[in-house]
């Protein structure tokens, strides 16, 4: 398999949380590659842990924007945030108990949650964000 690669398909329209977003691709390939043993100098709990760490990161940012925007859908947003992390932390602790060995699967049920994630729930807020400028464009009115 190839690296988890960001094409603009993923854009949520916001710089600063397509940044991210990118963030994330890249520790997504960090954990893939120590998964297969491919970073010898990156221990797995390591790079789980950093995955934990930012996703709380991000997750925060990307809550607060959805805020400022008055997005209707963040309590259910939250909800699914919330899930992944506690899901990466359970990983993370068995990990480092030695109950569970995180494979390529985990991994790339993992991914598949953050790519399932963006491309529906998080372009919800990159629509809404979109029309005031649309509606502003077309009529000259500020939303």
């Amino acid at each position: 398999m190839e690296h988890f690669t960001w094409n603009n398909t993923y854009s949520v329209a916001d710089e600063e949380l397509d940044n991210h977003h990118k963030d994330l691709f890249g520790i997504f390939n960090k954990l893939y590659d120590t998964c297969l043993k491919k970073n010898e100098a990156a221990p797995l709990g390591a790079v789980i842990g950093e995955l934990a760490s930012y996703s709380a990161y991000h997750f925060h940012a990307e809550e607060q924007h959805m805020k400022d925007l008055d997005y209707s859908g963040l309590e259910q947003h939250i909800v699914q945030h919330r899930a992944f992390a506690a899901r990466i932390d359970k990983y993370h602790h068995a990990h480092v108990a030695n109950e569970v060995v995180v494979s390529k699967e985990i991994v790339l049920h993992l991914w598949k949650w953050l790519i399932d994630h963006v491309m529906t729930e998080d372009k919800k807020y990159s629509f809404k964000q979109k029309r005031p400028a649309q509606r502003s464009h077309h009529d000259g009115r500020q939303a």
